[in-house]
């Protein structure tokens, strides 16, 4: 969010104010939810939930930390799933816009889970995957699922994940510019 919508994160991050959100994200999160806990009230989403490629472990946490000198920048991340025994991750995305394997392979996120998960344990995950779970509008003005799932793999490198942690540290440092230049301005 930093990169691309500042004055967002801003808003967010240092004055707390709420997050955007609409029926399709919304439904994303009930979608999200459903698969974690592997069943839901809708009965079209548990039949997503029984076909869904998924491991087995949920929700997975993750905490890592980049260290420059002195200066330590913590990472949080969930990933939706993961397997234990190589680190494979997947992440799932509802949504009406088709996904292609072009944008899978530039989705920020998919090597900010893989940067901390080689910080924590040394090494890379064994695959990566995003699946795309199609939405479309529905009769009565709100989102369902379509039924087509697309799964794109995306291979990540050491470049990569060296490449993303430049990015959080050049962004962390000017998180930290910016607060402490807003903190000011309101001192004053």
């Amino acid at each position: 969010m930093w990169e691309k919508q500042p004055k967002k994160y801003k808003d967010r991050y240092f004055y707390g104010e709420e997050t955007f959100t609409n029926k399709e994200m919304r439904f994303g999160k009930l979608v999200a939810e459903a698969i974690e806990v592997g069943r839901s009230d809708d009965e079209v989403i548990n039949q997503l939930v029984t076909l869904i490629p998924r491991y087995e472990v949920t929700e997975k946490k993750l905490e890592a930390e980049i260290k420059l000198g002195k200066t330590v920048i913590p990472l949080l991340g969930y990933l939706d799933t993961w397997r234990k025994k190589d680190g494979a991750i997947r992440e799932y995305k509802t949504g009406k816009t088709p996904w292609t394997q072009a944008m899978a392979n530039k989705h920020g996120q998919l090597f900010f889970y893989a940067l901390e998960q080689y910080l924590i344990v040394g090494r890379l995950p064994a695959s990566v995957h995003l699946d795309w779970i199609q939405t479309q509008n529905s009769a009565d003005g709100g989102i369902e699922l379509t039924g087509m799932i697309q799964s794109f793999e995306v291979e990540i490198t050491l470049g990569d994940v060296i490449r993303m942690s430049s990015r959080i540290s050049k962004a962390a440092k000017e998180i930290s510019e910016a607060y402490k230049k807003e903190v000011t301005n309101i001192i004053k």
